[in-house]
């Protein structure tokens, strides 16, 4: 399965190298850029997503497809690995409305770290430039989200491995 579906105008205003440098580093599998630019400090993309239809489920009373409507898009910016400068995403999901107990929902992609804006390949980032001796100011100022949020991804992930790791303390991994 393709990383991602281009638009003519976006491939126009870009060159096939880019696009294909960035179909292959982006993380969020399954996604459709519109658009992206990396003539700043960071690289920004627009792209959509929308959970396939055998896989959607209301999460109050786990009603299936046939009884979810569509209920408008939800953008939000998602922080994913840097490529040479911090990558946002502005990743657009559908809504949808559930008909059997009326709630509103957004279906979670499935590469978006829980409960933060950030991808897991981003989260690994981070760990892994902590684990190397990088200071969270750095490895913030490389990725792009706060300094406290780096700081809490690691404590985070540190404590799901129930064992306060520091760098030199932590194994060495390939």
């Amino acid at each position: 399965m393709r990383a991602g579906v281009y638009s003519e105008s976006c491939i126009s205003t870009q060159s096939a190298t880019g696009m294909a440098k960035l179909e292959r580093w982006i993380t969020l599998r399954e996604i459709r850029i519109d658009e992206w630019d990396s003539t700043g400090e960071e690289h920004h993309v627009k792209a959509s997503w929308t959970k396939p239809k055998h896989e959607r489920r209301c999460p109050e009373c786990e009603a299936e497809y046939p009884d979810l409507s569509p209920a408008g898009p939800y953008s939000r910016e998602v922080y994913d690995e840097p490529l040479r400068k911090p990558l946002f995403i502005e990743l657009s999901r559908q809504r949808f409305k559930c008909e059997k107990c009326g709630k509103h929902f957004i279906p979670n992609h499935p590469n978006i770290y829980r409960g933060r804006r950030m991808s897991t390949r981003l989260v690994r980032f981070i760990w892994k430039s902590y684990l190397r001796g990088h200071p969270f100011w750095e490895i913030a100022e490389r990725a792009g989200p706060a300094t406290s949020t780096v700081q809490d991804i690691f404590h985070e992930r540190a404590e799901i491995m129930d064992e306060p790791l520091t760098p030199k303390s932590a194994p060495v991994l390939s």
